[in-house]
């Protein structure tokens, strides 16, 4: 193709393309759900899209977030923001030692205490029993977390 050759109303439709799509790799980042950590809310296979993190987009507690670990993204429930001090007893989540109303979990969450610093933050599966998350990786540090998803699956 000549791009020469064509009209000026095309061209700039392509420039228009080109920078929307532009926008779209920098700003958006689709995800793939893999594993059942996340049920019952989110499913083996399920596709959403989430708004990269950014100084004006930080996680938030219940936010579904993308994680890089290592070579690989995991997808996880934010629980515990930075400075806080989260405790489970008797399947309790605790902030500071404040009872938590968590919704989205289901399954037993065995007993643990984590104190995170300010740049970290405390994500666990939905699926309590069958997650690997900040109870096996420890917390997460603030750069770790690459996206907030946008499509929840709710």
């Amino acid at each position: 193709m000549n791009i020469g050759k064509l009209s000026p109303r095309t061209k700039k439709y392509f420039v228009i393309i080109f920078l929307l799509s532009v926008c779209y790799r920098f700003t958006f980042m689709p995800y793939l759900v893999n594993g059942e950590s996340m049920e019952p809310n989110l499913s083996h296979g399920q596709i959403g899209l989430a708004l990269r993190t950014s100084v004006e987009h930080q996680p938030q507690r219940f936010d579904i977030v993308v994680i890089k670990l290592d070579r690989k993204y995991i997808i996880k429930r934010v629980i515990g923001l930075p400075g806080e001090r989260i405790d489970c007893q008797g399947n309790q989540i605790l902030i500071n030692g404040s009872k938590l109303e968590d919704d989205y979990a289901s399954g037993w969450t065995s007993d643990f205490s984590y104190q995170l610093s300010n740049s970290e933050y405390f994500c666990l599966g939905d699926n309590r029993e069958n997650s690997s998350d900040s109870r096996v990786y420890g917390a997460f540090n603030a750069q770790d977390i690459k996206a907030i998803s946008i499509s929840k699956g709710e």
